[in-house]
């Protein structure tokens, strides 16, 4: 990371490129555990964005390529996410003057297509890279996924486990430690270089059931759920320093029956380890306590446990991104959040996360972007590359 800034150049056909790509990625469904279905997608992109750049799906489902550099050895990481929060069967992609419309157009579409250009385009500067590129599209890091793509790429280069498909991809000597870590996943102008600890629950209650009416005053799951969100909802907590949250909550059988089941999904998150930690016990204490006295049962169970971790602000990757932010009159935010960049701060590997569009309504089907950012984020994320790279 030599922090060089080469001069780069992008055009009003780099633009329409990823903007098509952007498109064409979105418009295919990809809920959680649903990734593979866009591999055709980005194996057609990075054929034709960047042809000769070898590329391969592993275990995981990660499809990853490879960019070679002067030296295979602590390869720089850029990735993005093919998943999104949506389980969704069809998506529709809608386009004006100005913006692109529709469920993970930025999060992140953009992300996927701006890397499959990069890795194109870093083919094309002038002189050699010092350094080489993993570009990893990962799955499992929406939702409940755990991050298990991202994970599961680190664990191979750390030697934590093997992958035939990787092995075949990198040459001798790539298998090491990464230098840093980008995810292309956020804002146009976000540096996301603290990630928060996040831990989620499925909890549970389950109860006789019965009839409404003959079986009047036997215990409902739903009336003993409902007891623990609302006590769970009263947990004191700091917001901005530590968050509790019911985010799904599902059960019953019918409006005459005493509901035999009911469960919720509960997330804690915080930027301390420790705090989190001890907010999540006390969630499930509640929980506990609130079978209890209702004379039910309830199960406990993991869905995710996230890392949290930071980079230093003065750590190259960080201090770089600053200066090409600047050098483009982009305004650096500096923002705290959960994104790949978690697994690879928690390995005390340098990361963040950064996007190169502005966009509203993530997690939300009116999710855009705006397409008149999208010119300077490809500048920028250039820019950042090579001064990366070397």
């Amino acid at each position: 990371m030599k922090g060089a800034m080469p001069p780069v150049e992008t055009s009003q056909h780099d633009t329409d490129e990823v903007t098509a790509a952007v498109k064409r990625v979105a418009a295919i469904p990809a809920g959680p555990f649903q990734e593979r279905r866009r591999h055709p997608v980005m194996l057609s992109l990075l054929s034709r964005m960047a042809s000769g750049v070898p590329a391969a799906v592993d275990t995981a489902g990660n499809l990853v390529a490879w960019f070679a550099g002067a030296s295979v050895e602590a390869p720089l990481i850029f990735s993005a996410h093919l998943d999104t929060v949506f389980p969704l069967d069809t998506v529709e992609i809608t386009e004006d003057e100005e913006a692109v419309y529709g469920p993970g157009v930025a999060d992140d579409a953009s992300g996927l297509a701006a890397l499959a250009w990069l890795a194109g385009k870093l083919r094309h500067l002038p002189g050699k890279r010092t350094k080489s590129v993993l570009f990893a599209f990962t799955v499992g890091e929406e939702g409940s996924g755990g991050l298990r793509g991202i994970r599961h790429l680190l664990d191979f280069l750390l030697g934590r486990n093997d992958d035939h498909s990787l092995e075949r991809l990198l040459p001798a000597g790539a298998r090491s430690r990464p230098a840093a870590l980008i995810a292309i996943d956020g804002t146009l102008g976000s540096i996301v270089s603290r990630g928060l600890h996040i831990k989620r629950r499925k909890m549970t209650w389950r109860g006789p059931g019965g009839h409404s009416w003959g079986a009047a005053g036997s215990p409902s799951a739903i009336s003993a759920a409902a007891a623990a969100i609302a006590r769970i909802g009263r947990i004191r907590v700091r917001p901005g320093h530590t968050t509790v949250n019911t985010g799904v909550i599902s059960g019953g059988t019918s409006v005459n029956t005493i509901a035999p089941e009911c469960s919720a999904e509960i997330e804690v998150r915080s930027v301390s380890g420790k705090r989190a930690a001890a907010v999540m016990t006390r969630v499930e204490r509640t929980a506990r306590e609130s079978a209890s006295a209702s004379g039910i049962a309830v199960r406990i169970e993991t869905l995710d446990e996230r890392p949290g971790g930071a980079t230093r602000s003065s750590h190259p990757c960080v201090r770089l991104l600053v200066e090409s932010m600047r050098r483009f009159s982009i305004k650096p935010s500096f923002a705290v959040s959960s994104t790949e960049a978690n697994a690879a701060m928690a390995e005390g590997i340098p990361a963040l996360a950064t996007g190169v569009v502005q966009a509203s309504g993530a997690h939300t089907e009116a999710e855009k972007f705006f397409k008149s950012s999208l010119p300077q984020g490809l500048q920028l994320l250039l820019s950042y590359a090579a001064a990366l790279l070397g």
